[in-house]
């Protein structure tokens, strides 16, 4: 949500604004009249927690920003949300390493919403490989993927098809930043932006494709790689309902085989990261 954010009318506000609702929209989606909103939205009147959790269910706010709205408007979080690396989290973390690891020996990473990886299988290193240091995270194997895409010391190198992947990264952050108004996010989004753009292409637009392909230069090679998006809908904590997992395929069956010779000469166990 924006910075000046901080009231639950505020947040409100924002959510309301970020959706492209207007007051009286809102209000025939939840019963409530629009002056009992605009109350709210001043912050002349205080929403009881079923009337919090009543609009933000409306307005589709993400499990861990209603606990804000609920923490702004008085009353206890809803979601308990747990630290990643915590041990509540440690089946969690199993049913990720169980996906990661199946996905071997092809390139499987798993992100938060502002693209930051959180945790990833050992391929991940055919993209890692030889970046800017600055760019993989204080541990030196995280980092954030759009920037490491887009970013002149980055992969926007040695991509052949930068411009359509540059596009798809760009509307990713955009759909994100509409979903959740997040400053950090918005602010992500714009330094992407200001990145060099590569030379318009006639490539085909892939951002309303659930696949995008993209070719990689290593060497005097060329790899050619698929990827698709994934979000784990079923769970309820905040800490795993964020998550996307990107699934990389090989398109080809010399990119296949260089995976398989990669993979045997990577060392053992996943990338912990962040």
């Amino acid at each position: 949500m924006p910075e000046a954010a901080t009231s639950f009318g505020d947040l409100l506000r924002a959510w309301r604004r970020a959706q492209g609702v207007s007051q009286l929209e809102l209000a025939g989606g939840t019963g409530v009249s629009t002056r009992h909103l605009s109350f709210l939205e001043t912050g002349r009147a205080a929403p009881s927690r079923a009337m919090t959790l009543r609009l933000a269910e409306e307005l589709k706010v993400p499990a861990r920003e209603r606990n804000t709205m609920l923490i702004a408007s008085g009353h206890a979080p809803d979601y308990v949300e747990s630290v990643w690396e915590s041990p509540e989290m440690a089946e969690v973390r199993d049913v990720v390493d169980r996906i990661l690891d199946s996905h071997m020996p092809f390139p499987a990473l798993v992100t938060d919403p502002m693209r930051n990886i959180v945790r990833a299988n050992p391929a991940v290193a055919i993209f890692t490989e030889g970046l800017a240091p600055h760019l993989l995270g204080d541990n030196g194997a995280g980092g954030n993927v759009a920037r490491m895409v887009l970013h002149p010391e980055g992969l926007s190198s040695r991509l052949l098809d930068l411009a359509p992947i540059r596009a798809a990264m760009l509307e990713y952050l955009r759909a994100q930043l509409s979903a959740r108004p997040d400053p950090r996010i918005a602010a992500l989004l714009i330094e992407c932006e200001s990145y060099p753009s590569p030379p318009a292409t006639a490539a085909p637009d892939a951002r309303g494709s659930v696949l995008l392909s993209g070719q990689l230069r290593r060497g005097d090679r060329t790899l050619s790689f698929y990827s698709t998006l994934l979000t784990f809908g079923t769970a309820t904590n905040p800490a795993f309902t964020d998550l996307t997992l990107d699934l990389v395929f090989p398109a080809d069956p010399a990119t296949t085989a260089f995976m398989h010779d990669f993979a045997a000469r990577s060392e053992d166990g996943r990338q912990p990261l962040r």
